[in-house]
C-alpha cells in the first residue's frame, strides 16, 4: 500500500461557469475561511447573536475565528486582508529570501460569486477524508493483478482516448498538461452493459429495493459497491462480495 493524496493544497481550483480561477486550493480556502470569519466576527461583536451565545462564549468564538480565518482583531474591525495562507507569488528560501506573499485577496463579492468555495467540502465526507491509501501504482493495480492471474486470453481489455478530458485539463494546467501526458483512457459509464452508470446514489435505503437486491433470487446473488454503504469505491464492492460469499457459505452448510 502507498499513501493516496486526496487533498493537495497546491492543486488548481477553478469554476468554468463563473470564470473563477484557476487558483491554488490553499488560496481559495484562505479567502473563504477569512471572509466567513470576518462576517461572523462582526455579527458577534455587534450583538447580533447575543440570543444564541453567552458573553463568555462570544469571546471564545471571536478568539477562535481570529485564528481560523487569520483575520484582524477588534481593533482592526476583524478585517480579512490575506496572509501567507494564500500562498506565495515567489517562494521563500534561505538567507535573505523571505518570499513574496500573493497579493491582496479578491473582494467578498468576488469570492462568493466565483463559487469555488464549494470544492472545499469534498474531503469532509467520511469516505474522502485523509489519510487514504491505495495499492502501489494506483487502484487499477488490483484489476491488473486479476487480469494477470486469470489470463489475457480470458479477459478482454479495451480503451478509448480521453481527448475531451485532456482538453479540459489543459484549460487549468496549460499546454504542458497535453505535452507531458503519456497515456490516457476514458470510460463512458452510461454505456457499460448491465451497469449503465458510474455509481449508485440511493435516495433511501429503507424503501425496500436495497434490501431486496441484497437477498438472493433463487440461486442468483447480487454483489457490487452499490449494495454497500461505500458506493463508488472498490472497498464497497469487496464488502459486498464478502457478504455474498458468507451468505453462500451459510446456505451450503445449512443444505449439507
Amino acid at each position: 500500500m502507498e499513501p493516496f493524496a486526496n487533498r493537495n493544497a497546491n492543486a488548481p481550483v477553478c469554476n468554468e461557469q463563473t470564470g473563477a480561477g484557476p487558483h491554488q486550493f490553499r488560496t481559495v480556502e484562505a479567502d473563504v475561511h477569512g471572509y466567513i470569519s470576518e462576517l461572523l466576527s462582526k455579527a458577534l461583536d455587534r450583538g447580533s447573536l447575543d440570543q444564541e451565545v453567552s458573553a463568555e462564549d462570544k469571546e471564545r468564538l471571536l478568539e477562535f475565528l481570529t485564528r481560523f480565518g487569520d483575520i484582524g482583531g477588534r481593533a482592526d474591525a476583524f478585517a480579512y486582508t490575506g496572509s501567507s495562507r494564500r500562498g506565495y507569488a515567489v517562494e521563500p528560501g534561505a538567507a535573505d529570501q523571505p518570499g513574496q506573499v500573493l497579493g491582496p485577496p479578491p473582494s467578498l463579492h468576488e469570492v462568493i460569486a466565483g463559487r469555488t468555495g464549494r470544492y472545499l467540502t469534498f474531503e469532509l465526507g467520511y469516505d474522502q477524508a485523509m489519510m487514504m491509501f491505495q495499492p502501489v501504482g494506483g487502484m487499477d493495480a488490483i484489476s491488473t493483478a486479476l487480469h494477470r492471474a486469470i489470463g489475457a486470453d480470458v479477459v478482454a481489455l479495451g480503451a478509448e482516448v480521453a481527448r475531451r478530458a485532456v482538453e479540459q485539463g489543459a484549460k487549468i494546467h496549460g499546454p504542458v498538461y497535453r505535452a507531458e501526458l503519456d497515456d490516457a483512457f476514458s470510460v463512458a459509464w452510461n454505456r457499460t452493459p448491465f451497469i449503465e452508470g458510474g455509481t449508485a446514489i440511493w435516495p433511501d435505503r429503507g424503501s425496500g429495493e436495497y434490501a431486496l437486491l441484497n437477498e438472493p433470487a433463487g440461486r442468483v446473488y447480487f454483489a457490487g459497491d452499490w449494495l454497500s454503504y461505500f458506493t463508488g469505491w472498490q472497498a464497497g464492492a469487496m464488502d459486498s462480495a464478502r457478504y455474498v460469499v458468507q451468505a453462500l457459505h451459510r446456505r451450503v452448510c445449512a443444505e449439507g
